[in-house]
């Protein structure tokens, strides 16, 4: 009996210790100002982050947008340009374009006889030029580029 007396004494001072252990180490938790502290200034920290991040997304945006319209008046002058450098060619050599009387947006006359250039508008792929029997040459267009690359392709192949 005196050895279950001791064990059942034992046990509730284990308790009685881990409750108050508990209760100090609960009660510094939460009276913890430095903690507390830290945490706020942390969330401000990344608040301000966030913040400038924003900013400098919006100025990222509005200069990608500038850059962008800028892009768009320089390929329309380059399509302007593209324009005058097939009516120039024009006055020299015929131009003919596979199944239609439109090249890339251009509209070329129709050609009854013989032709120097032979414009083949097709889906995906390359610029890619072929000499034909007659010396006349086949030129292959995708049909998504735009005319200022075709100009600039002719003018590079010679």
């Amino acid at each position: 009996m005196l050895m279950d007396l001791r064990y059942h004494a034992a046990s509730l001072i284990a308790v009685f210790l881990a409750l108050a252990l508990g209760l100090i180490i609960g009660g510094s938790l939460a009276s913890d100002e430095a903690l507390v502290l830290y945490q706020e200034n942390l969330i401000a920290r990344l608040e301000a982050e966030n913040k400038a991040l924003r900013g400098k997304q919006m100025e990222d945006d509005s200069y990608l947008l500038a850059l962008r319209q800028e892009k768009a008046t320089l390929e329309k002058n380059l399509d302007a340009l593209a324009q005058g450098y097939f009516m120039e060619v024009g006055k020299s050599r015929k131009m003919q374009v596979e199944g239609s009387d439109t090249l890339l947006g251009m509209v070329l006359e129709p050609i009854e006889d013989s032709y120097d250039y032979l414009f083949n508008v097709r889906e995906g792929g390359e610029f890619a030029k072929k000499v034909l029997a007659d010396s006349a040459q086949l030129v292959e267009v995708p049909k998504n580029s735009r005319l200022w690359e075709l100009a600039l392709f002719l003018m590079t192949e010679k």
